[in-house]
């Protein structure tokens, strides 16, 4: 298959696939009708896969480029784990892929599983997770993550790592959970079955 077929493929694979989350609606507890309940949190809003700050154009980006076929001199796939006030953030399809262009950034993703694909000519190159944000579109930081500010805590296959997030190395098979929550999720989080981390 020519690199072009297989862009536009891989393209119309990305754009078909959709990536919901279920929203949560406000209840009340019935069993204490003195006290006043408080309603659910709101789900965070599913986000575009061209955030306010991505790369117009398909233009390179931090040296990262947008071709029109996907290398395998590095070719590693981390999930990316995110959530907010307890809700799963779902992480979309597309992201790094310029449809119009039909290309594809060497960070990109397929499909709303959360899998990040590193498929890029240099096995040498280290990729950090900020350098996927920013082909995103969306800010990362210690106090900030999208356009929440506040405490940032990031966890690496279940081991809590201190610092920047976005200094995060991209690495195969790993599981990155980012939230505003200082100790792990609860198990009511759903997390894909492959991260082996300890709340799935």
């Amino acid at each position: 298959m020519r690199p072009e077929a297989r862009v536009a493929a891989l393209t119309a694979i990305a754009l078909l696939a959709g990536c919901g989350g279920d929203r949560a609606t406000p209840t009340r507890d019935t069993t204490a009708p003195a006290q006043q309940a408080l309603p659910a949190p709101a789900a965070p809003a599913v986000l575009s896969p061209t955030g306010p700050g991505a790369p117009p154009s398909g233009e390179a980006f931090g040296g990262i480029r947008c071709e029109s076929e996907e290398y395998t001199g590095q070719h590693v796939h981390p999930i990316l784990v995110i959530v907010i006030r307890g809700q799963r953030v779902p992480v979309p399809a597309g992201i790094g892929i310029n449809v119009a262009r039909k290309c594809l950034y060497w960070l990109h993703t397929h499909v709303g599983d959360g899998v990040l694909h590193v498929e890029a000519p240099d096995r040498g190159r280290v990729f950090r997770l900020g350098e996927f944000f920013a082909l995103w579109g969306y800010p990362i930081g210690p106090d900030q993550l999208f356009d929440r500010r506040g405490a940032v805590y990031a966890f690496v296959d279940g081991e809590a790592v201190t610092g920047d997030p976005a200094r995060i190395e991209l690495r195969d098979a790993q599981t990155i959970m980012l939230t505003d929550q200082a100790t792990l999720p609860s198990p009511a989080v759903p997390v894909p079955a492959t991260t082996g981390l300890p709340i799935a």
